[in-house]
């Protein structure tokens, strides 16, 4: 049976943004906007993890976007990954538990915040940094 047709889809159109520097790093621009993180979790003591885990979940339940290693790491390549995604606020789960740390990443401020509180301290101190 003979046809006819015509198809352009996203690996086309991805192909012709690549080859056009300006509408590139515009796509690039967009992207890191639209996937912008506002807290990451960094898991100091492994012990701690399913702690961290449903702390990021009532998180990503009242709207923020959160992220945290997969896999156990080094506190300071945590918080390195959460300063190359732009995060503003990191939240530590280490020794000080069932306080946290939550670290300002722009100001470098750190307050000890119980875990309790967490919520209504990061709604008010995103609030202000808005």
């Amino acid at each position: 049976m003979p046809a006819l047709g015509f198809a352009m889809g996203d690996v086309v159109l991805g192909e012709l943004i690549n080859e056009i520097p300006a509408a590139c790093e515009k796509l690039k621009a967009a992207v890191r906007t639209d996937n912008k993180i506002d807290i990451f979790v960094v898991i100091a003591k492994e012990q701690r993890r399913a702690d961290a885990l449903a702390q990021i979940q009532q998180l990503r339940e009242r709207g923020y976007r959160a992220d945290y290693s997969l896999t156990p790491a080094k506190v300071p390549k945590q918080f390195q990954t959460a300063e190359q995604l732009g995060v503003r606020i990191a939240i530590l789960f280490g020794d000080e538990w069932p306080s946290v740390a939550v670290k300002n990443l722009t100001t470098g401020e750190q307050q000890l915040v119980p875990n309790q509180e967490l919520l209504a301290y990061l709604a008010h101190s995103l609030s202000l940094s808005s």
